[in-house]
């Protein structure tokens, strides 16, 4: 039985640390508020990113960001718009979709296939 929670937490540390080897410092995981919650926030130069982390181990369903939708796409800028609000930045910004494609690792858990950075998703 797969645990989804594992695989989702994998990819999103995979993602900070891709996001990291790329220069952009993380302001935080998991950001929550009433509207939800968005997976990464990080920043690089003067630009605040709102990453949505996507893991998959096949693409028998889509591709991973096919899963961000419009629904989910207006729920995440909500969320960011409650993240400005709160710390008073004000700051350009931009969406993000970090597709991770994983495997199972010899040893147990997963490792990384591919990871797909798809910059202004929406």
């Amino acid at each position: 039985m797969m645990d989804y929670k594992k695989l989702g937490g994998f990819g999103e540390r995979e993602a900070a640390r891709y996001f990291r080897k790329k220069g952009y410092r993380i302001i935080t995981k998991n950001f929550t508020c009433r509207y939800g919650e968005i997976d990464l926030i990080a920043e690089k130069s003067t630009i605040l990113v709102f990453a949505e982390v996507k893991t998959r181990q096949t693409n028998n369903y889509g591709a991973p960001a096919e899963a961000v939708g419009y629904r989910k796409q207006e729920k995440i800028k909500l969320v960011a718009q409650e993240f400005l609000l709160t710390y008073d930045k004000d700051t350009d910004i931009r969406f993000d979709v970090i597709e991770v494609m994983a495997a199972p690792s010899l040893f147990g858990g997963f490792r990384v296939k591919e990871i797909n950075h798809i910059e202004q998703a929406f």
